[in-house]
């Protein structure tokens, strides 16, 4: 359970921290990338002897490593440490979620397509992110800032589409960005298959 107002105040600074690890990583990731495609050594093909695996983009069967899952496994548990280093105690239930608890949060191997490099998570799990539990308290603190982030996109976003221009977001989760599209003129509509995060944005008036 969180732990009062100051906890929640951290756990949002913990959030963006969090935020721009994953651009920095995001960023190392695309710089890998690039040298890897230039590099026929890293180019393998995935063993397929059950089921046959294949780009989900150009259906290529070739790719090559990006992340090893030892190298995951070892990203994951500094992830954890650095949580539990800024909150002062290990995170569990609820407060976890989307900071240490993730639904594809096992070490698993990340490839690359060989032919137009599309980057994905090579493991049998499959997701089921409607049953993602998510605290209440904690989306309606964080609230605010989703809609603060959102509104500081509008002269960058609103160059795309006209007024009453019908939207659809895949991916919705809390509907900040439905409630900014809304006072540019827009008509957005969410899709989100979390149950959780879809009924807190029609609770804040959303359409999802």
């Amino acid at each position: 359970m969180l732990r009062g107002p100051d906890q929640l105040m951290q756990r949002s600074g913990d959030l963006e921290r969090s935020a721009q690890f994953a651009l920095s990583f995001a960023d190392t990731l695309d710089k890998s990338l690039g040298q890897r495609l230039n590099q026929s050594s890293y180019l393998w093909t995935l063993p397929c002897s059950n089921v046959r695996v294949s780009c989900p983009l150009c259906g290529t069967m070739s790719c090559f490593l990006v992340r090893s899952a030892r190298e995951v496994e070892r990203e994951s548990r500094f992830r954890a440490r650095f949580v539990e280093a800024r909150l002062g105690y290990p995170p569990s239930g609820l407060e976890a979620m989307d900071l240490t608890q993730f639904m594809h949060g096992g070490p698993a191997e990340i490839v690359a397509c060989a032919l137009c490099g599309t980057v994905r998570r090579y493991e049998e799990q499959t997701a089921q992110y409607e049953s993602d539990r998510y605290d209440n308290a904690l989306m309606r603190h964080l609230y605010p800032r989703y809609l603060d982030a959102f509104a500081l996109k509008r002269a960058h976003f609103q160059t795309f589409l006209p007024a009453s221009a019908e939207v659809l977001e895949v991916g919705s989760h809390v509907g900040a960005f439905l409630e900014i599209a809304e006072t540019w003129g827009w008509k957005p509509v969410g899709l989100d298959v979390g149950r959780d995060t879809s009924a807190f944005a029609r609770r804040r008036g959303g359409s999802v």
